[in-house]
């Protein structure tokens, strides 16, 4: 999609009537604002300062700037979640076809004298039939703060976490979860264990894990996979080769994972690119290799995200 090279006077009579079902969320100029991010993602328009110049209904650039340094976006996720929980209501007939994604972006956004930007976790609903992510939640953490300064930002996985919560305070169902690398730690793991999640993530290959916990030994990932037996699975009748194994990561207290490592190519003697972790003992290389392939569905609307637009917060609100 390319940007349009006329201005436009009016906002169309659809953009609008989906920006109405948020109106009164905003004062009459932060609607403006927010009716000219939707019509610059619709439009394929990038950057505030293009969104100013294309649409002629829009106001200034300072004006869109501070809108996406505000917490407006709060209010957005309670009235998004809200429209979406009679359409998940549906969705617990076919349980097997959904899962959850986790994962975070960041949004470069030029200032007046360096790059700088926001960091988006988003914790959205994946269709594994059609391939498609429904953003649910998010949060934007600014880098700066007004005056300039550094902000002291929570770990991805915390941040992650409360929006969980806040999913399962609202009566959302506990669908299984999938996450990169980012999220893979024993914290994370135990705390979503204790409230009845199945989590799927992808772990780093220098990972420290013990066969046994009594064991005093240690010995990371690569090296304990490497001259472990692989059998073949599919996933979209494409065959992988896969070793799997129930570990104890080091420091881990709470229960073992099973820990699924994945060959780059059908041929034995390669070595393994991609190890994954769940707290399900029960979940064989198979099914941990599916959920692990479905959750790049996230992946491709964070790129549609960095391509068409400046800010994470219409896009997401758009989908």
């Amino acid at each position: 999609m390319r940007a349009i090279s006329i201005p436009v006077l009016h906002c169309p009579a659809l953009i609008r009537d989906f920006g109405d079902y948020f109106k009164d969320l905003f004062t009459t100029s932060e609607y403006r604002i927010f009716i000219s991010f939707l019509c610059g993602y619709i439009f394929g328009i990038v950057g505030c300062s293009n969104i100013f110049r294309f649409l002629m209904f829009s106001p200034s650039v300072s004006s869109l700037d501070n809108f996406l340094n505000s917490d407006l976006y709060i209010k957005l996720n309670r009235r998004h979640k809200r429209r979406l929980l009679s359409i998940l209501k549906k969705i617990k007939l076919d349980p097997e076809r959904y899962l959850y994604a986790v994962d975070d972006t960041f949004l470069e956004h030029y200032g007046k004298k360096a790059i700088f930007g926001h960091k988006l976790l988003v914790v959205g609903l994946v269709d594994r039939k059609h391939k498609v992510l429904i953003p649910l939640i998010w949060n934007v953490l600014h880098r700066e703060d007004n005056n300039g300064n550094e902000k002291q930002h929570e770990k991805s996985w915390e941040v992650a976490l409360r929006l969980l919560q806040e999913l399962d305070k609202n009566g959302y169902e506990k669908f299984p979860i999938v996450a990169d690398s980012a999220f893979c730690c024993e914290e994370f793991f135990s705390l979503l264990s204790k409230m009845d999640y199945k989590i799927c993530a992808e772990f780093k290959c220098n990972r420290i894990a013990v066969k046994h916990i009594f064991r005093r030994f240690h010995m990371r990932l690569d090296v304990f996979f490497r001259t472990r037996s692989r059998k073949t699975i599919y996933y979209n009748k494409k065959p992988k080769l896969a070793s799997e194994a129930i570990l104890w990561l080091k420091d881990a207290k709470e229960r073992p994972y099973k820990v699924c490592a994945i060959a780059n190519k059908t041929s034995r003697d390669k070595e393994p690119f991609a190890y994954y972790g769940t707290n399900q003992l029960a979940w064989d290389a198979t099914k941990i290799w599916g959920l692990s392939r479905d959750r790049w569905a996230i992946e491709v609307q964070f790129r549609d995200l960095k391509q068409f637009g400046s800010s994470g917060i219409p896009v997401v609100c758009s989908k």
